[in-house]
């Protein structure tokens, strides 16, 4: 299998990455969830892929690790000179407190244990580190209008579904605590959620050619647009970003 994630294949650093680097040594913030950029400061990316991430996060400076569970996309990681391991988690045994951040994106609700992977990320996460989760919200405007058609429910790859109150009570049981949390869209959730409902109904039985996909059609996402960023600001989105440290108590 070949990935092709926009960068180059030796492991190379191109002329972007000299720029972002640049940029994050004047603001000390890298440009993933705003986290002040800490010197030497090691970075772990739970689910990696083939590295991507953790290939622009090098770029800035950061000592990166990674855990990837495709043996086909670790490896990759690996012949780029990452530091990619194959497995979850809870595997690798790295050492206490080890990381300044830990970062799941489009991860956490996939995991067929959640609470003790979060044991696992206190454990090897330092005192004063943070991890960063990105995913869906189930208290979403899109869920509670369209249900199981939600585009973001994805059964049965989506394990959990989490909303801004149950993952803060199995953050609370891990030792952990919620420090921010802010929910984004775009116009996909809404439109591919209308699009399910579409194809079910389907045309004599069949469903919706693709020539028909609503998000394709750039008037809807220009009408949708403005309707989703105040369903976000308002903290209806669909997906979560999210800022959880170590309990005071924990």
């Amino acid at each position: 299998m070949t990935y092709h994630c926009g960068y180059p294949r030796d492991g190379g650093i191109r002329w972007i990455d000299f720029l972002m680097r640049g940029i994050a040594s004047v603001l000390k913030y890298h440009y993933y969830g705003l986290v002040p950029y800490i010197p030497d400061g090691k970075i772990l990316d739970v689910g990696c892929g083939s590295g991507e991430m953790l290939h622009k996060l090098r770029a800035l400076g950061w000592d990166t690790y990674g855990v990837e569970i495709s043996q086909s996309a670790s490896q990759y990681a690996r012949e780029i000179g990452l530091k990619v391991y194959t497995g979850n988690v809870e595997e690798i045994e790295f050492p206490d407190h080890f990381f300044d951040v830990i970062r799941l994106h489009a991860v956490f609700e996939h995991l067929t244990d959640p609470l003790v992977t979060l044991l696992e990320l206190k454990r090897i996460l330092k005192p004063s580190g943070r991890i960063l989760m990105v995913l869906q919200n189930i208290n979403s405007f899109n869920y509670r209008l369209f249900r199981d058609k939600w585009f973001h429910l994805d059964v049965p790859r989506h394990l959990f579904s989490f909303s801004p109150k149950t993952l803060s009570l199995i953050c609370s049981n891990a030792g952990l605590t919620i420090k921010k949390i802010t929910t984004f869209s775009g116009t996909i959730g809404l439109l591919m959620s209308l699009q399910y409902v579409i194809d079910e109904r389907g045309t004599n039985g069949k469903l919706v050619s693709g020539k028909k996909l609503i998000p394709r059609r750039r008037w809807l996402r220009r009408i949708v647009g403005p309707f989703m960023f105040l369903v976000d600001r308002l903290g209806y989105g669909d997906l979560m970003e999210v800022e959880i440290h170590m309990s005071e108590l924990g």
